[in-house]
């Protein structure tokens, strides 16, 4: 990520800052002058570059906050532009924070053919990865999240990092379940280990589902015992449920697995309900482990 110094015309000194943490810096921005240590949003002499970047400062200032207004300036900043990919990406990104996830992969789509290197940051993949995988691309989400785990440390904060790992794992778990039977351990195995590399950070508040859903993987891979011993480590693992629908699930159905989970041990009647909930669904995966589990777990969970 880059930080900014200066000042730059018509946008506030907490607009710059948003800028920042939201957005990696544009590479034509970036090399304004040819001077190595220009700031990002820094001024230049050329009059439509100097704006082109200020709107898209403003754009990425105003992501997360006020996804309309970014992508109304990214429009403008295009339209100054238009043979630069930095406008598409934020209008992308704006996209998915609209959860216009079509109309966000036409533009990051877009923003790859006028330069590859505009869609290739962290924080820029972990939006196209969601987007392609919501809109049905799931391969080519996966692919993504297995570039994208890699440089997870570079997403601005512990808890995008955790959201990350955790939608990486999803999705590959979700593959796990149809794949051939020599691909499925390789799948459940790679899901647990991006399950692990966030489970070392409890700093953030996914830290419980990074905990129900490394025990949901370590089940379903045919290790209760681990399963166990992960469950164990948190005795207020109950307060995690009910919650609504966490966005990081590949099949709606999993949040029935998570909240037996997270129940078993101090509502076990609610749990044993989640768990026939779950294996009632005929397209639920994973049926003998979480059959047995359904049916041993009390005693489990007592010890």
């Amino acid at each position: 990520m880059v930080l900014l110094s200066g000042s730059l015309v018509g946008s506030s000194a907490t607009e710059l800052q948003a800028a920042a943490a939201a957005s990696p810096r544009p590479h034509v921005c970036g090399l304004l002058h040819g001077k190595a240590r220009l700031s990002v949003w820094r001024r230049v002499d050329d009059t439509g570059l100097a704006s082109y970047c200020r709107l898209l400062a403003r754009a990425a200032g105003r992501l997360n906050t006020d996804p309309a207004t970014a992508a109304k300036l990214a429009e403008r900043a295009h339209a100054l532009l238009p043979e630069a990919a930095g406008a598409l990406v934020l209008a992308g990104r704006a996209a998915v924070r609209r959860g216009e996830l079509t109309v966000a992969t036409k533009y990051f789509d877009r923003a790859a053919t006028i330069d590859r290197r505009s869609v290739e940051a962290p924080v820029i993949m972990f939006d196209r990865a969601f987007a392609a995988w919501r809109t049905g691309k799931r391969s080519a989400a996966l692919k993504l999240y297995q570039s994208l785990v890699p440089r997870a440390s570079l997403m601005p904060s512990r808890q995008a990092r955790a959201l990350a790992l955790l939608r990486a794992a999803h999705l590959t778990m979700g593959f796990s379940a149809t794949a051939p039977p020599h691909d499925r351990a390789p799948l459940l195995r790679q899901s647990i280990a991006y399950l692990r590399e966030a489970h070392r950070d409890p700093h953030h508040r996914l830290r419980r589902d990074v905990s129900l859903s490394l025990a949901m993987a370590l089940l379903v891979a045919g290790r209760p015992g681990s399963a166990q011993v992960v469950l164990n480590e948190d005795k207020n693992l109950d307060k995690w449920a009910p919650r609504p629908q966490a966005d990081y699930l590949d099949r709606t159905y999993d949040n029935h697995l998570l909240q037996a989970l997270s129940l078993e041990r101090q509502a076990p009647r609610d749990a044993a309900s989640h768990y026939a909930t779950y294996l009632s669904d005929p397209r639920a995966p994973f049926r003998d482990a979480i059959t047995k589990r359904a049916k041993t777990f009390r005693g489990q969970g007592q010890r």
